[in-house]
């Protein structure tokens, strides 16, 4: 069984949000703590979406298990 899940933390201020893409446990709570940083994913930047992605790390988690968030789950296959 595993115990770790990607997910999305949110950051920023009020009307510049972006979020990260984290490694946490999977029990853990929104902004609980945190194992690995893997990438993020700004919305207000211009009206462009920018998504950036640590490959490498993902691909070390992926071979241990880890669960996706349903939310981040379609984002991060387009860019494997």
């Amino acid at each position: 069984m595993t115990y770790l899940k990607c997910k999305i933390r949110p950051d920023g201020k009020k009307g510049q949000k972006y979020y990260r893409i984290v490694i946490a446990l999977l029990k853990s709570k929104r902004r609980g703590k945190v194992i690995s940083l893997v990438g993020y994913y700004n919305i207000s930047a211009l009206n462009v979406r920018n998504f950036v992605l640590n490959k490498n790390k993902l691909k070390e988690y992926l071979k241990k298990g880890v669960v996706f968030n349903k939310k981040i789950k379609k984002y991060i296959f387009e860019f494997i």
